[in-house]
């Protein structure tokens, strides 16, 4: 006997079953977040039997919007992870969908000032604290997010190296426990979601009271048996990453990379959390103080590596001989805001970086970063937090020598300077922020001055294209209708004549190329030395300053013109009469410089002068702004935008 069945017919029924299922389950889910908007949790368990996704389409942020209290909510999610972490034993399903709830509702909550402030009302005994000791402690559940093997080594004091969910940096090599990534991913998004009430206070505010939040603040003072651990864990899976691998092309598009996704994740949260607050200083920082005396000298160079290896990634990316053959990674921005934290925090290894040739890849991608986004308005945020990193390291002189190093790589830029060294890209990067960049970076202006003017008393030489390039900006800078539009435009061309002298008077035996530029513009800077207070009263009326004689001696007394009229005078005199204003005349002078010595023609040496960065709440808020935009537009699915108070959010679409 033969048992015959219309395959077609009974897909049909079960499709139109399963649809009535999930129409069933859906609406039964509606129908309790609705109860739970009311404050009626009878059918609050149904929702971790239910399918997942269909769970979180109802949790919308719109819907959780809706919420009269959170607080309800909030612990009925916390006691739902309490039953799991008392039976000891992991309901991954259970916990993962817990924690997507709670960073949902958090995140909503957090929206008005009012409804944040409640999280910390009684102190350690407040909802906020009891879920960031909840969290400390789904860090290394085992099962969860740590293998069950682990148990046993769980204590009260601190965990071993082993915990660390990644080997390298302070651990040994040992089984790699990367299966519980998802699981681990769900708890940083959820801290990451706690400390997200930066971006719902206002710029004043922050000037007020400083950067730091209440969350972050609790969670960085807490000194727990984890801390190291988890401080480890998360170096340690930002460093081994690697989205290259073995080099072959379009490796990414084999299969979803939920490495990047983790180490993404990683970077945005050590950035939160090693921020300084420049004006709460006497805050703890258990992170910042493990990261000063974390790292062994073997440790450098995969730290180092890291950072060479992502911010070189976008230059690399796109400019493969094969379009989109090299994977591009998106996590450049904040990756620069780590590096300047794990600079400024950890002194030791600020010293040995200065010191190894991979801080000229490192110098290379952020010219590139400041080149390409230098009229873009929406890449503006990141300029800046280039060029004040490159500030930052402009103030040691090892740094600035060790851009003498000539540089043979491709910048894949417009820039013209050719058989050049670093400082060349550097100098001629900088100088086009200034002649070519958006107007909305003048405000960057007078930092990228203060860079040139940190490298020149040790830049050995510097190319003719560059030297061009500065003689324009001071043309520039040097006319008296510029000078006085503004009451501090004077200080462009202080920082000028700093370089100018640095150079001649440090660094003038390879400088012949800047020497020849420096006579070509004689007249400009002895137009500007010889200018008078009515020069500059004649342009008063096109702008809101109005100079005064007290304001002209003041700047004219500032600027350090006496080097550099030294040299124009004792040179112009001898070129003059070798001179025959023919095509040769510049080859003729090229010569004269160089076999010239200037040996008692200048007066003695000036010390040299170095502007150093110091930390300040003005660049802790700047830098504070733009690196919540960057993770705010990286998680743009948690937040509602149009509640945003720390930035403005503009969506091209």
């Amino acid at each position: 006997m033969k048992l015959q069945t219309n395959t077609g017919q009974m897909v049909g029924i079960i499709t139109r079953v399963n649809k009535m299922g999930n129409v069933e389950g859906k609406q039964a889910l509606s129908q309790a977040m609705k109860d739970i908007q009311q404050n009626n949790f009878t059918e609050f368990d149904k929702l971790y039997s239910a399918n997942p996704d269909h769970v979180l389409a109802v949790w919308s942020l719109d819907q959780l919007a809706l919420l009269d209290d959170f607080q309800p909510v909030i612990l009925k999610i916390l006691e739902k992870i309490e039953q799991v972490l008392e039976q000891g034993e992991s309901n991954n399903k259970n916990l993962y969908l817990s924690l997507t709830l709670l960073k949902r509702v958090i995140s909503v909550s957090l929206e008005e000032h009012e409804t944040a402030d409640q999280y910390w009302a009684d102190g350690e005994n407040s909802l906020g604290p009891l879920i960031l000791n909840t969290l400390d402690k789904l860090l290394f559940f085992p099962g969860f997010s740590t293998p069950c093997s682990h148990k046993d080594l769980l204590n009260d004091t601190e965990l071993g190296s082993v915990f660390s969910w990644s080997s390298g940096i302070g651990t040994e090599d040992f089984e790699d426990s990367r299966r519980f990534d998802q699981n681990r991913i769900a708890v940083v998004d959820c801290l990451i979601a706690c400390f997200s009430q930066s971006i719902y206070v206002t710029p004043q505010h922050i000037r007020q009271n400083g950067i730091v939040n209440p969350w972050v603040a609790y969670f960085t003072s807490l000194q727990t048996p984890n801390t190291k651990a988890f401080l480890l864990s998360l170096l340690n899976i930002a460093i081994r990453y690697d989205p290259i691998g073995w080099g072959i092309p379009y490796n990414h598009g084999w299969a979803p990379d939920t490495n990047e996704r983790f180490m993404n994740d990683v970077i945005r949260l050590l950035c939160i959390l090693l921020e300084i607050d420049t004006i709460n200083e006497n805050i703890e920082n258990v992170y910042i103080n493990l990261l000063k005396s974390f790292f062994e000298e073997h440790d450098f160079s995969p730290m180092a590596n890291f950072f060479q290896r992502v911010l070189g990634n976008h230059r690399i990316a796109n400019h493969t001989w094969i379009p989109g053959s090299t994977k591009k990674l998106y996590i450049h921005q904040e990756a620069v805001v780590l590096l300047w934290r794990v600079l400024e925090t950890s002194e030791i290894f600020f010293d040995w970086f200065l010191n190894q040739d991979v801080l000229l890849d490192v110098v290379i991608s952020l010219c590139y970063f400041i080149n390409q986004g230098k009229n873009d308005i929406s890449h503006h945020g990141f300029v800046g937090a280039c060029i004040y990193l490159l500030f930052y390291l402009s103030g040691s002189r090892q740094f600035s020598v060790q851009l003498n190093k000539p540089f043979t790589g491709k910048l894949y830029t417009n820039i013209k300077s050719k058989n050049c060294n670093h400082a060349d890209i550097v100098i001629e990067v900088l100088v086009n922020v200034i002649k070519q960049g958006d107007d909305n970076l003048k405000p960057l202006w007078e930092t990228a001055l203060i860079i040139i003017d940190n490298l020149s008393p040790f830049v050995s030489s510097i190319n003719k294209e560059v030297c061009r390039g500065i003689m324009s900006i001071f043309h520039n800078f040097s006319k008296p209708k510029f000078i006085v539009s503004n009451e501090r435009n004077y200080i462009y061309c202080t920082y000028l004549f700093e370089i100018f002298n640095n150079i001649l008077q440090y660094q003038y035996t390879a400088n012949y190329d800047f020497a020849y530029s420096l006579m070509v513009n004689q007249e400009k800077i002895l137009k500007l030395h010889n200018s008078t207070y009515e020069d500059y009263v004649n342009y008063a009326t096109e702008g809101n300053f109005v100079p005064t004689e007290e304001w002209y001696i003041t700047w004219k007394e500032s600027i350090p013109f006496e080097t550099s009229l030294c040299y124009i005078s004792s040179m112009a005199k001898e070129i003059k009469k070798i001179v025959c204003t023919s095509a040769e005349d510049e080859q003729i002078i090229m010569d004269y410089l160089h076999k010239t010595t200037i040996v008692g023609l200048l007066p003695p040496p000036h010390p040299v002068t170095v502007h150093r960065y110091t930390p300040n709440p003005g660049m802790s808020e700047r830098l504070h702004v733009f690196m919540w935009g960057a993770i705010f537009v990286s998680k743009i699915s948690l937040y509602r935008s149009e509640k945003l108070k720390l930035f403005k959010f503009f969506d091209a679409k």
